[in-house]
């Protein structure tokens, strides 16, 4: 399964069917007979830049023929620049002074905390991917804990603690330190309450928690996050293991079924 078609033709026709096709492509043709009708009216580098605008745009969508990278935030701005370029209306003589008007001051203003905010998420991120690098050569533990400065610098990003959790009982697991295990139940559970709906830490959660002992407790929390996922099969699968494990045959039977009727096709 993909979460789209890969075509923004087709995606929008099974998504939003025949009136969506017809807001797609109307918006399309009034955007190039806009940029044409500008082409025609500027001169010099204007018409340069608005060629150029126009060649970026064919080339952006003629790839959404064969994927829809616009899903990545940062590519969908990109259309968006594009676009505005491309039917801005066309500049029109000042009557004002000459000098820095208020909008000129706060569009600096802007570009300044833009690019500021930038920069911070970049470094948080950088410190993020060193800390994942670390616990991906092995080194769990330190991994985890190089995380918790990343944590306390972007607290309300739900996947730091989640990641944090897993690695936390990667450590646990090689080398049975218990405080560690408790460490990646507590991540996991930060991580459910800033995003509650995210299964696959319901089921790491489940898996922390078996770990430690707390069968009965990892079986509520599967039970949990089968109500999140009702069609997600490895869900059903985990909780019928558990229950195997824990001798109630009839409930892993009922998990199982489930599994076979929603996610047959993915069982190997």
């Amino acid at each position: 399964p993909h979460s789209h078609a890969h075509n923004v033709v087709l995606h929008t026709a099974a998504e939003l069917g025949l009136p969506g096709l017809i807001v797609l492509l109307a918006g399309m043709w009034f955007a190039g007979r806009r940029w044409w009708h500008r082409v025609t009216l500027v001169q010099g580098g204007s018409r340069i830049e608005l060629i150029a605008v126009g060649a970026a745009f064919v080339g952006y969508a003629g790839h959404h023929l064969v994927d829809i990278p616009a899903t990545m935030p940062a590519i969908a701005l990109l259309a968006i620049v594009i676009a505005a370029v491309a039917v801005a209306s066309d500049p029109q003589p000042s009557t004002k002074p000459a000098g820095i008007r208020w909008q000129v001051a706060a569009g600096i203003v802007l570009w300044v905390v833009v690019i500021g905010t930038g920069w911070w998420s970049y470094t948080v991120r950088v410190r993020h991917l060193d800390a994942l690098v670390t616990a991906n050569n092995g080194a769990w533990a330190e991994g985890a804990v190089a995380l918790t400065d990343v944590i306390a610098t972007d607290p309300l990003m739900p996947l730091y603690p989640a990641q944090q959790g897993y690695i936390w009982g990667m450590a646990a697991a090689e080398t049975g330190d218990s405080a560690a295990l408790t460490q990646g139940i507590a991540a996991l559970e930060q991580a459910l309450e800033l995003e509650t709906a995210y299964v696959p830490t319901w089921l790491n959660l489940a898996a922390l928690q078996e770990q430690a002992g707390d069968r009965g407790v990892a079986v509520s929390t599967l039970e949990a996050a089968t109500t999140l996922a009702p069609d997600g099969g490895i869900v059903w699968l985990n909780l019928g293991l558990l229950h195997e494990e824990l001798g109630d045959a009839d409930a892993a039977t009922a998990a199982f079924q489930q599994v076979l009727e929603k996610y047959a096709y993915a069982i190997y």
